[in-house]
């Protein structure tokens, strides 16, 4: 798949016996689907998905593909997949089996503008899809154990990756999306890209994910090159955490200073404490001061259910699906409130639930640093437990310690438009407030007047008599006051944006009534 208008341009199919054949360029975006061919899976539909683009000479705006195991696969721009126009490939006789496509071809000239000049190509695309059928004689049997749920993507998904591909805008390119469950793996693998294609082989290009309760695999990404044998889960093992590392490769054209990049790394935890990191071998020599880290984690009342890998020609982002499973007794509030696809948050509470149900509270609080700037957080509680979020493995850090009769009442950060640079926790402790900090001081606060157009101070205030009365050598940008019969609880960021600070709150009976 390429850039619009002319997105359908080549087409490889890979046979069990290790051949494949090539018909088209191998340029743009790769998108696989593989089928178990040798246990019987068949394709038995294939659809046309028309093009809604204003040039009348391309109709083809990709494929859709089912098989006799209840899967579907479409190949399209994600426009293109909300509320799709597929119009079925009839097969005749009815009776006949699917064996092969036919295409008609044609060229079109490519516009290539560089710094320096304005050049043209000339490049092959599709400009319509046939079948080709014949009749077969008993049709293979499908398994019982098929669970289709693992490869349905869900309507709802669609469109929040359509809100999602706010974080790859590219004017030149067409947007991809690449789904699969997190359910029931049985096996995870990784896939390097290739030299001379949309991802280089110092780059992961894709995941490909085997299922306990279904035969067939699902992949995110673009399956390339395999990189090592890959990593087998239990039936009673699921993904608990999943770590992306981004090396940035330009800066988006629709949200100044937000940078684009591609995948260079990915850690899956599991809720069995074991772990792999998939990362190409060159790894090493990628300096960790330019790589970007975003983390998706599950705790007692949510599961990471399912992984969304979102590209085109030159970017991509990756996101966990994150589902509640209702054993929370309280609905959790974010302040400030937020929309996709800024929604997905990463939550560090400031007490807990022991193993026997037991109130504990945190004691201590970690910043790491890096880049002049807070990129990880950590709570440790009474029992020694740690929750955290952001990158760890940092040279610098600093640590404020919490007595046992403490409770934490407010907030406070200063950022710039792309760094964490301070937070400050208000403290009451029998009654008297008393202020904590966690700073960079080689940048706060001596350098902090010089920077004050650079810099936003968002504060939680403890109550309405707080936000009225607070004094700040800088004035807050922004000043929350608690929900109605709520308290603070905890602090969030999000995934996607560590730097995007929020209050966390529950509503409290003891002050409602």
């Amino acid at each position: 798949m390429a850039s619009n208008p002319h997105l359908f341009v080549g087409i490889e199919i890979s046979y069990s016996n290790g051949r494949s054949v090539l018909f088209g360029p191998s340029g743009g975006c790769g998108l696989s689907f593989f089928i178990d061919g040798s246990n019987g899976e068949r394709i038995n539909r294939i659809g046309v998905v028309a093009s809604r683009r204003s040039h009348p000479e391309v109709i083809l705006g990709g494929l859709q593909v089912s098989t006799n195991y209840g899967r579907t696969a479409t190949f399209a721009p994600l426009h293109h997949r909300l509320d799709p126009s597929v119009d079925l490939i009839p097969i005749s006789p009815p009776r006949n089996t699917i064996t092969g496509l036919v295409a008609f071809e044609m060229q079109f000239i490519n516009q290539i503008q560089t710094a320096a000049k304005q050049t043209q190509a000339t490049l092959t695309c599709f400009e319509r899809v046939g079948i080709q059928s014949q009749q077969c004689g008993k049709q293979p049997s499908i398994p019982d154990i098929l669970d289709c749920e693992c490869h349905q993507v869900p309507d709802d998904q669609l469109r929040y990756d359509e809100k999602f591909s706010h974080f790859i805008y590219s004017r030149r390119s067409a947007d991809y999306q690449t789904y699969a469950s997190l359910k029931n793996i049985r096996k995870i693998q990784a896939s390097t890209g290739i030299q001379g294609q949309s991802r280089s082989r110092s780059r992961i290009s894709g995941l490909k994910l085997e299922y306990h309760n279904h035969p067939s695999p699902g992949i995110v990404g673009q399956w390339m090159h395999q990189l090592d044998d890959g990593f087998e889960l239990s039936q009673d093992e699921d993904v608990q955490s999943l770590t992306i590392w981004l090396i940035p490769t330009g800066f988006s054209s629709q949200s100044p200073g937000m940078a684009i990049g591609q995948v260079a790394a990915i850690y899956i935890e599991t809720t069995r404490s074991r772990s792999v990191m998939f990362r190409p071998p060159d790894f090493q020599s990628i300096s960790s001061q330019s790589l970007q880290h975003h983390q998706y984690q599950g705790d007692s009342d949510e599961k990471l259910t399912a992984i969304s890998w979102i590209l085109n020609l030159s970017s991509e982002r990756v996101r966990a699906v994150i589902s509640t499973n209702g054993s929370r007794r309280k609905a959790l509030i974010l302040v400030p409130e937020e929309v996709p696809p800024f929604d997905q948050v990463r939550k560090l509470c400031f007490e807990k639930q022991d193993d026997d149900d037991c109130r504990e509270t945190i004691i201590t609080a970690e910043a790491y640093f890096k880049d002049h700037a807070i990129v990880g957080l950590a709570f440790v509680y009474m029992s020694g437990r740690i929750a955290s979020t952001g990158e760890l493995d940092t040279e610098t850090r600093q640590i404020v310690h919490f007595t046992l009769d403490a409770r934490i009442v407010g907030l406070s950060v200063v950022a710039t438009e792309h760094k964490l640079m301070e937070i400050e926790f208000e403290v009451e402790r029998n009654e008297q407030p008393r202020y904590e900090k966690l700073r960079l001081s080689a940048t706060l606060p001596n350098d902090l007047a010089h920077t004050a157009g650079l810099n936003r101070r968002e504060m939680w205030c403890k109550d309405d008599a707080s936000v009225e009365s607070c004094q700040w050598v800088l004035e807050p940008d922004r000043v929350y006051k608690p929900p109605s019969g709520s308290r603070l609880i905890g602090i969030y960021m999000r995934c996607q944006e560590f730097y995007r600070v929020g209050a966390l709150y529950e509503s409290d009976v003891s002050q409602e009534t």
